[in-house]
């Protein structure tokens, strides 16, 4: 179904989507939500973003990636697997073509990361990281930019609502300098679908910020 000439690599990535099962390009649009190499992450990850059980999230991973879609980053201690950007970038224009299937991919990723930072104070205490290296940071960062913007949705006021309660440590520890405007979000956030102590906690975090900040200013002057 090509011209003779060589083709570009977003019409091959195109023909090979048409070719897949319509369940399988479903979950090939929400993989978007990871973005591309060298970003990568593993079943249990994908599987709730498709919102689906044990059996067809297994199904539509052998599917993808005998296709050639989704490539293995890692294989121990726990199989890890990557979008090229160019198949990220075309999973993303289809997942675009439609906001609610998106915004529930989206939904769904952050929920997921939210477990992970729910396990942060635990995995400080046993050595698993560091406040400066905090586990699946680059999917976290990640998930809070996006509820950061979309905070205006009470869903994911409440999701992002679920990072400030534990994320405040790392948060205060790491000096991601995007910290403060995800804060304010929250703050907003707090404000409409949180309770007293979420909005205290927020607020109590930014000052942190900005005596940390403060703090670094005058060490400086």
């Amino acid at each position: 179904g090509l011209p003779d000439s060589e083709p570009p690599l977003e019409a091959i990535v195109a023909l090979s989507d048409e070719a897949l099962p319509d369940d399988v390009r479903r979950a090939l649009r929400r993989l978007a939500v990871f973005g591309g190499q060298p970003l990568d992450s593993d079943l249990p990850a994908m599987q709730r973003v498709w919102e689906t059980d044990d059996v067809h999230a297994t199904d539509w991973l052998v599917a993808l990636h005998n296709s050639g879609l989704l490539e293995v980053t890692q294989e121990a201690p726990t199989r890890r697997f990557a979008l090229h950007q160019v198949i990220a970038r075309f999973a993303k224009q289809r997942l675009d073509l439609d906001a609610q299937e998106a915004r529930r991919a989206w939904l769904a990723y952050a929920a997921y990361y939210a477990t992970i930072v729910a396990d942060y104070d635990d995995a400080i205490r046993e050595n698993r990281m560091t406040f400066q290296a905090p586990l699946a940071w680059d999917h976290v960062s990640r998930a809070i930019e996006w509820l950061a913007a979309a905070a205006t949705d009470d869903e994911a006021a409440a999701v992002l609502l679920t990072y400030t309660r534990d994320w405040r440590n790392v948060l205060y520890n790491n000096h991601d300098r995007r910290r403060l405007g995800w804060l304010e979000s929250a703050a907003q956030a707090a404000l409409r679908v949180g309770t007293a102590w979420d909005q205290a906690n927020v607020l109590q975090a930014i000052g942190d910020v900005q005596q940390f900040r403060a703090d670094m200013a005058g060490a400086l002057a």
